[in-house]
């Protein structure tokens, strides 16, 4: 249960073994590769190169099937659950199946052939809308083509003096003069011949019933124009106007004046009804063929499995690439620098002697100049709580893991913020459930395990503080002597809504307890480097100072005995002493130790500082600020659903609704506040103490891929 032991390795052998040798680590599985080149000295490492490699074809074939993958996930029939969609379930495969499915995969032919068939029903989608969108609009005007036409010869009747406007909805009330004929056969007319009508223009638009009604009313305005209403939905009027060229100006500043937004009229080279009828005829061809290409796709569709598997395979290869390019060869020798588990040094030893008997490995202990990857092993319990570290990053591998030690001030944390016995149990049962369902993904179900931790400490303290889904045991919600309330009454502590300077002042404490913890944590990560003058004088110190400080400050507040004044008051001295003499340790000079000690003291520099430590403490009010919050939005959802609760059947049905739609919206949104801020208090409040991250992840040379997993041998 702590950071695993490494070995520092450097394997020297014949470079005509070296293939064969990388070949043969890769199965074992234990050894991780880093720059070897960085260990080779300058005089020397031109006689070295790197091990020649191929990615960039296994590039192109990860490109391809990513391609593949994003072109047939559109088609696919199957589709990822939400919770799969945030934690990628990688999938068990066999070894015979990966050695199957990259015999049987051809990616360059189905790459091709999905480019091609997807490129296809793209423009047949583009045609299929563009044909649509005409029929659309011609569909308004197709009821209406014998009147068009009418209009049309009426407006050419006549080749000399004036016409008066007819076949449109309205009375005749302006003469237009004529305009030579033009054929527009019988059948239907010519559409795009009507806006060429001289001395006439046309304005299509589409307009709200009471504004149209409004101009209808206005008489003087409507005296320019004849109109057509081309279409009539519920709220909307498609309208066809006419007006004389010379009064066009006072007609625009009609369409301004009731705001008439022009819509485009279509344009056809021939009559409506055949071109509706020619614009039918292909859009039912476009449809079938987009529906057989679909169809094709929707066929491919079903090697999605393989082609996971595939790219899974692919990429594995390509990280097995770079590995193997940190690794050096000259002519007569090959050299690898890495590191393997102390654990697994005799299955490396056992496979050099059987199988590389000309080959040398040197080991030794990692040092403190160097980058060491970090392996952490876990038992069951904590492995959940490793999520923690890894959102902050990796423990230096000369410290300690970090994981034992907080999981349990986060699930106090966490418990604190929600508080509630029925959200408890709720999350607790779901989170089982969400466990079991996906106890082949690891990573998932231990993000669950935390959360069924943190269901049962919510439980806790829920019954503590008196949060049973809000205030549901109030007698006006149950009735009297509800199992509820003799539930809260036997259980509760404390109510922090009652007595919330009570409450204020143990979240204060747990926050003082929290920062000793992590300053203690720091002792002892000094200790474990053997740097013991640095465990007393950036943790031992702090802790006699920090005490004698917050006593002094609580007399502000508080009646504080004289005898506990007294020690507070020695307590703050020896400790300001020691730190003012320490915390410039490494400045030179007398005067710089002694100026740096006492800057330290406030926290402007230094390990730590009493400014520091107030606001990390104020932090954790923001506990019992969460608590308040969860509680309060849970009663506020009692009240609203009492106002339901009328002694009929329907009312207790609505009462019942509402308590559960109100109380998952509270339980929704404080989980998150719940998760979120314990979190930051550990990350930054109490990590701030102690912690050094940001170490590489310790990663074998070997089959290792999120995607998929090679089912083990039974």
């Amino acid at each position: 249960m702590a950071i695993d032991r490494l070995n520092k390795l450097t394997i020297l052998l014949p470079t005509k073994d070296s293939r064969w040798f990388l070949s043969q680590l890769y199965q074992l599985n234990i050894v991780h590769i880093i720059d070897t080149f960085s260990h080779i000295d300058n005089s020397s490492i031109s006689y070295f190169q790197g091990f020649p490699t191929v990615v960039e074809e296994i590039e192109k074939n990860i490109q391809k099937l990513n391609t593949i993958l994003s072109v047939l996930k559109i088609f696919s029939q199957k589709k990822k659950s939400f919770v799969e969609g945030i934690f990628p379930i990688p999938m068990q495969v066999t070894q015979k199946e990966l050695d199957l499915v990259c015999s049987r995969i051809d990616i360059e032919s189905i790459h091709k052939e999905s480019q091609v068939q997807y490129e296809k029903y793209s423009a047949f989608q583009k045609q299929h809308k563009q044909r649509k969108e005409e029929i659309g609009k011609l569909t308004d005007f197709l009821p209406l083509a014998d009147e068009l036409t009418r209009l049309y010869r009426n407006f050419h009747f006549i080749h000399a003096g004036l016409l008066t406007i007819t076949g449109m909805a309205n009375e005749p009330r302006k003469t237009i003069p004529s305009s030579p004929p033009c054929e527009g056969g019988e059948r239907g007319v010519v559409i795009s011949s009507i806006g060429s009508i001289r001395n006439v223009s046309f304005f299509y638009c589409e307009v709200s019933e009471s504004r149209w009604i409004r101009l209808m009313k206005d008489e003087p305005s409507c005296e320019y124009f004849a109109w057509q209403i081309v279409s009539k939905t519920d709220e909307k009027l498609k309208i066809l106007l006419a007006y004389l060229n010379h009064d066009k100006d006072v007609a625009l500043k009609i369409i301004a004046k009731f705001d008439l937004k022009e819509m485009p009229f279509p344009v056809l080279p021939g009559n409506i009804k055949d071109h509706f009828d020619k614009l039918v005829s292909e859009m039912t061809n476009v449809a079938r063929e987009e529906s057989l290409i679909r169809q094709r796709l929707i066929e491919l569709s079903h090697e999605w499995r393989s082609l996971e598997i595939l790219l899974g395979y692919w990429e594995n290869e390509k990280n097995k690439m770079i590995a193997q390019r940190r690794c050096a060869m000259s002519k007569r020798f090959f050299a690898l620098v890495g590191y393997v588990k102390t654990t697994d040094r005799l299955r490396l030893d056992s496979m050099l002697d059987n199988e590389f008997p000309h080959a040398s490995v040197f080991y030794e202990e990692p040092s403190p100049k160097d980058r060491v990857p970090v392996s952490i092993t876990l038992n069951r319990f904590f492995k959940p709580a490793q999520l923690l570290i890894n959102m902050f990053g990796l423990p230096n591998y000369f410290t300690f893991d970090p994981t034992p030690f907080v999981i349990v001030s986060f699930l106090i944390f966490f418990g604190l913020c929600f508080a509630d016995v029925f959200y408890g149990l709720f999350l607790t049962v779901f989170s089982a459930w969400m466990v079991r369902k996906y106890r082949h993904s690891e990573p998932l179900s231990n993000f669950m395990k935390l959360f069924l931790y943190a269901g049962i400490s919510t439980m806790i303290f829920g019954a503590l503080t008196g949060g049973w889904a809000g205030d549901l045991y109030n007698p006006r919600y149950l009735g009297e002597d509800n199992l509820l309330l003799k539930a809260k009454e036997r259980f509760m502590i404390l109510d922090p809504l009652s007595k919330p300077v009570i409450a204020l002042l143990i979240v204060i404490g747990l926050g003082v307890l929290n920062q000793f913890y992590g300053i203690t944590l720091r002792m002892y990560g000094e200790i474990l480097r053997k740097n013991i003058m640095n465990a007393i004088c950036d943790g031992l110190l702090w802790l006699i100072m920090l005490p004698g400080f917050l006593i002094l400050t609580a007399t502000i507040f508080l009646e504080i005995p004289d005898y506990v004044v007294s020690i507070g008051k020695y307590l703050t001295i020896i400790g300001a002493i020691g730190l003012i003499s320490t915390q410039g340790r490494n400045e030179k000079g007398i005067a710089g130790k002694i100026f740096m000690g006492i800057v330290s003291l406030y926290g402007i520099v230094g390990t730590y500082g009493c400014s520091g430590f107030i606001g990390d403490v104020l932090s954790y009010t923001r506990i019992l600020a969460l608590s308040l919050t969860t509680t309060i939005i849970g009663m506020a959802f009692n009240i609203v659903a009492s106002l339901f609760k009328t002694g009929t059947f329907i009312g207790m049905i609505l009462f019942i609704i509402t308590l559960v739609t109100g109380h998952m919206f509270n339980f929704v949104m404080s989980i998150l506040g719940a998760f979120i801020h314990p979190a930051r208090l550990i990350f930054l409040e109490l990590f701030g103490r102690f912690y050094e991250g940001g170490s590489p992840k310790f990663q074998p040379y070997g089959f290792g891929n999120q995607r998929i997993v090679l089912k083990k041998h039974t």
